[in-house]
């Protein structure tokens, strides 16, 4: 986890160069330059030398709900703390509006955000809808 920079994706960064793949090895599909910049999108890379590692996908879904539209790390930097860091990006946005994370989870990734703090608040036939709320520290 030294060396991960986290960072807002800019345009001129190459976040659509962290090639995904879905679990049956073909391209995940909305992993495309027009899907990662377009509104409400707020993409958010991690960054390892001058390397993009990891992408993040955020929307406000109301005043107080950050959602995770999409955490995508690529193969050969997972459960290196990649997913967490970008996690708790949204969680510190979160912190500042005394809101929640909200995100929808599949199957397999279940496990990696219960870890996280995150519950399970409805099932799907492929995965979980998950929320972690995020009060600020009273003073």
């Amino acid at each position: 986890m030294v060396g991960l920079l986290v960072q807002l994706c800019r345009e001129c960064d190459p976040a659509d160069d962290v090639v995904i793949h879905t679990s049956d090895g073909n391209r995940y599909p909305r992993a495309t330059r027009e899907y990662i910049y377009s509104s409400p999108n707020w993409p958010v890379i991690v960054v390892e030398g001058d390397k993009v590692v990891g992408l993040m996908i955020l929307a406000m879904k109301d005043l107080k709900t950050i959602s995770v539209r999409d955490l995508i790390v690529k193969k050969d930097h997972r459960r290196q703390g990649v997913g967490r860091k970008l996690l708790e990006h949204a969680e510190k946005l979160a912190k500042r509006l005394n809101g929640r994370v909200k995100l929808h989870a599949m199957q397999p990734a279940v496990p990696f955000y219960k870890r996280c703090g995150y519950r399970i608040t409805r099932k799907y036939e492929y995965g979980c809808g998950m929320l972690k709320n995020i009060p600020k520290r009273s003073v």
